[in-house]
């Protein structure tokens, strides 16, 4: 969750399992990386740190700051976010802090005073990113066009080719085998 505070000042929060987090700890760090609570709760916060991006109008990168670790069976991690200006466009959203557990996908709400409360998914379907457009009140998600429109319309081509082909070769097949009949 993204939330704004006051104007260029948000809160990101990720909760997760705890397990989740020992998981890409322990990927990401090796099985005796940590030996106290407080050890674990840094390594958290570097990962998170590094496997999430607030980008701003396709430029800007936000600004984590002020980090902490809740730990518990829902364990939140949050941080206090500078360098997302009041009359920002769009935002691009990425989270692949646990993009290595199968199956694995996070939701995201982007909240903001006067804006419709909408929840967007992220999965490896979308690169477990989201491209949102700032409307009037409200973020919209901006379609990825390259997986939905060019990627069938390929394959569709690659079926007719593949289609003809076997024609052409079935239909010469057949004239050279009643050629040497008659």
């Amino acid at each position: 969750m993204l939330a704004q505070q006051s104007n260029n000042t948000w809160v990101l929060q990720v909760r997760a399992a705890l397990t989740a987090f020992d998981y890409v700890v322990e990927d990401q760090y090796g099985k005796n990386a940590y030996n106290t609570p407080e050890e674990f709760r840094q390594l958290v916060l570097q990962h998170v740190r590094k496997n999430i991006t607030i980008h701003c109008d396709n430029a800007d990168v936000a600004v984590f700051k002020e980090g902490r670790v809740s730990l518990g069976h829902e364990t939140n991690v949050t941080f206090l976010i500078t360098g997302i200006a009041e009359n920002t466009k769009s935002l691009n959203i990425s989270n692949t802090s646990f993009s290595k557990l199968p199956h694995n996908q996070s939701a995201l709400m982007v909240l903001k005073e006067g804006y419709t409360k909408k929840q967007f998914i992220l999965s490896n379907d979308n690169g477990h990113t989201a491209n949102l457009e700032v409307g009037e009140a409200e973020f919209n998600l901006v379609e990825a066009s390259i997986g939905k429109t060019i990627l069938p319309s390929v394959s569709l081509l690659f079926i007719a080719l593949a289609l003809g082909a076997l024609s052409y070769f079935f239909i010469n097949k057949k004239e050279s085998t009643l050629s040497l009949i008659a």
